[in-house]
């Protein structure tokens, strides 16, 4: 056993031993309608709590249960630090939250072959480095609870269409978009198999599979899969993933040209998203950037850049400083600032951007090769035109190989690096571009067409 293990288990016996002391004691002073609640009923509590965003009650609920506990306290404290650990994972507490969590995960790991807690402390630990884009610790963890899952007949139908929706999300956080549709689409598959794609689960996995097919450009059945999810969502309560089913769509709604409809759909996940997790939580930052591109293209200055700056402080504090979201949001800053003229400070913007993505896989990220077509409309606006063609280059071959060569995000670039070329008298190339540029909107207008 580790020195850590070790610890953790003497806390755990340290624990136990206070519980059944405190039980012990109250127990022999209180008639039975007088008896302190379970650590099962404070504990249910606090996930109650928990759910509905009250998240200083939930924690104060969760150490009652866990100063309650009798004498199956033992496995149970694994339940109670997994609940802890979600808590402080939703209130952005990702430090106390990875305490927890790895504390959770060495209990349950002694308990036996196939314990009860083990699978959903793990799935709670790979959402946590999901979100600091420690991926390759996520999916190792997913895996794992996988392999729980599938070995229980009991729970394995219900439990492992979860795990592929997680598993689809990270592999689309990874940058491999086939990965994460072959995966949605199992989890959707099983979903209509037993009636239950209505279901919060459910649910959660067609907004994936929109935000997953938008991701690849597949934008006709993205918007069908967001707008069921948008018109179901809409006679129930509000809740995080409508809030995320609202985003996704109105994102969609930007790339597809309908600014309009995107705006409303923006604004109204950012006002859920408030009133469920308040106005400095690392959810926001999607919404606020999306809503800020969304003025942006229609040239309210001002406004997009007051919701980018909000949501570059939150990401600032809530995330490691190479985290993909923290280079999203420079790139953002900077195209921003290209509107404005701006050229200097959007340079050494984007630059920073790439260097954080080029820590990931520079091959196959999309990402990455925004940022250098973004790198190389600066250069070519501040006619430094080899640079701008050197950037252009590398960021195009990305994009192409990550969307493919027909997808309609490649227009916004294409037009300005044949400008490039041809100012550079390579003129076969720009023709190349320039074609492949008409190929795309005779496909793009005939899909509007019907």
């Amino acid at each position: 056993m580790s020195a850590h293990a070790r610890n953790v288990a003497a806390i755990a016996m340290v624990l136990l031993a206070l519980c059944r002391a405190d039980a012990a004691g109250k127990d022999a002073t209180l008639a039975d309608t007088q008896r302190p609640e379970s650590a099962d009923d404070l504990n249910r509590r606090g996930a109650d709590l928990e759910r509905e965003g009250r998240y200083t009650e939930a924690e104060a609920q969760f150490f009652l249960s866990r100063d309650a506990c009798r004498r199956n306290a033992y496995p149970f404290l694994a339940a109670i630090l997994n609940n802890l650990g979600s808590l402080y994972y939703a209130a952005a507490r990702h430090r106390e939250a990875e305490l927890v969590l790895r504390q959770a995960i060495e209990i349950s790991s002694a308990e036996g072959p196939n314990p009860a807690f083990l699978a959903p402390a793990l799935v709670n630990l790979a959402a946590l480095y999901r979100t600091e884009a420690r991926y390759t610790e996520a999916e190792e963890l997913y895996e794992r609870a996988l392999e729980l899952r599938q070995a229980d007949p009991a729970s394995a139908a219900q439990e492992v269409p979860k795990l592929w929706t997680h598993m689809a999300a990270l592999a689309q956080e990874m940058g491999n978009p086939q990965r994460a549709e072959e995966l949605i689409r199992k989890a959707l598959a099983s979903y209509g198999a037993d009636g239950s794609l209505g279901s919060a689960e459910g649910l959660a996995a067609l907004v994936r599979f929109g935000a997953i097919l938008a991701s690849e450009g597949k934008f006709a059945e993205a918007e069908s899969a967001d707008r069921h999810a948008v018109a179901t969502y809409r006679t129930q309560p509000p809740d995080a993933n409508y809030a995320a089913a609202l985003n996704n769509f109105g994102s969609l709604m930007t790339v597809t040209g309908h600014p309009k409809e995107a705006e409303a759909l923006l604004r109204e996940a950012l006002a859920m998203w408030e009133r469920l997790v308040g106005p400095d939580h690392p959810s926001l930052t999607p919404t606020l950037t999306n809503l800020a591109a969304q003025l942006k293209a229609r040239h309210r200055y001002d406004e997009a850049e007051a919701f980018m700056d909000r949501a570059t402080r939150i990401d600032a504090r809530n995330l490691p400083a190479y985290h993909p979201r923290i280079a999203i949001d420079l790139e953002n800053q900077a195209v921003l600032l290209v509107a404005r003229k701006r050229y200097g400070e959007a340079e050494q913007l984007l630059l920073n951007a790439s260097a954080i993505l080029e820590q990931r896989s520079p091959a196959a990220d999309s990402e990455l090769g925004q940022v250098l077509a973004n790198l190389g409309e600066t250069y070519r606006l501040e006619k430094r035109l080899a640079e701008s063609r050197e950037n252009f280059a590398r960021g195009m071959k990305i994009l192409n190989a990550a969307w493919g060569p027909l997808d309609p995000r490649l227009l916004a670039w294409l037009d300005k690096y044949a400008s490039v070329l041809r100012a550079a008298e390579q003129y076969t190339e720009a023709g190349k571009l320039e074609l492949q540029a008409t190929h795309i909107r005779v496909l793009d207008a005939r899909r509007r067409s019907g």
